[in-house]
């Protein structure tokens, strides 16, 4: 018995297939037998094996661009974009233009130059 035991192990680590264990049902022998979770759980012996041997997390990978979360002050649209978003949903529009973050956004476009606060002004006069 130690002797095939060897044969078994030595096969799974050279990573012939002929002892790799299928995972697909490990759930439900765990469930059946639930001494046997522990080792289902290890991935010695099955596929999973393999791919963890074949993938190098010191691999360089390229670095992820900075999260940036949206606050309830983000402004995504602007001058045109927005002229042109406001015309084909002016409900939508006027509902955003008295939301906190719409008042934030125009308080921030007083203080900024007139070019195209005055468009964004019309807009508001004609719609509010």
């Amino acid at each position: 018995m130690a002797k095939w035991r060897e044969t078994v192990k030595s096969s799974i680590e050279n990573e012939e297939p002929m002892y790799v264990r299928d995972t697909v049902y490990d759930r439900l022998l765990g469930l059946l037998f639930p001494e046997m979770r522990s080792a289902l759980n290890n991935s010695f012996g099955t596929p999973l094996q393999i791919l963890e041997k074949d993938y190098d997390t010191t691999e360089d990978l390229p670095e992820p661009p900075p999260a940036r979360f949206v606050t309830s002050n983000d402004a995504f649209l602007r001058g045109k974009a927005f002229s042109e978003w406001a015309q084909r949903y002016p409900e939508a529009a006027k509902a955003w233009l008295n939301s906190p973050a719409g008042k934030n956004h125009q308080e921030q476009r007083r203080g900024q130059s007139r070019d195209g606060s005055q468009q964004y002004g019309q807009w508001k006069r004609k719609h509010t």
